[in-house]
């Protein structure tokens, strides 16, 4: 089910971030009740200059507001980095954003 590994991916994304001290992670905790996307946040750096750190490693990600401001102004984040997961990625396309995610600094 594309849908069962698109989660279990984004859960090793997410696993990635909780075990960083900077970063703040939005949305349910429950992984059944999320989509496979991964919105944060890492203090001191806004998520305008995540989203080009990681860019400039290969990742792609969205950054900022994502045309959703009154999302962004409910959760209090002024913005977030996002990492959508779907079919077209691998596993290795995961790992690779895991080690970038724990390098950035």
């Amino acid at each position: 089910d594309r849908l069962r590994i698109a989660r279990e991916r984004v859960e090793r994304i997410r696993q990635t971030l909780e075990a960083r001290s900077d970063a703040i992670l939005y949305g349910t905790q429950a992984p059944c009740q999320r989509l496979p996307v991964v919105a944060f946040n890492l203090r001191g750096q806004s998520a305008d200059e995540v989203a080009a750190r990681l860019a400039e490693r290969g990742i792609r990600v969205a950054g900022g507001m994502q045309c959703a401001p009154l999302a962004h102004e409910v959760l209090g984040s002024g913005g977030a980095a996002r990492i959508s997961v779907g079919p077209g990625n691998s596993d290795q396309d995961i790992d690779r954003a895991c080690e970038v995610l724990e390098s950035l600094s």
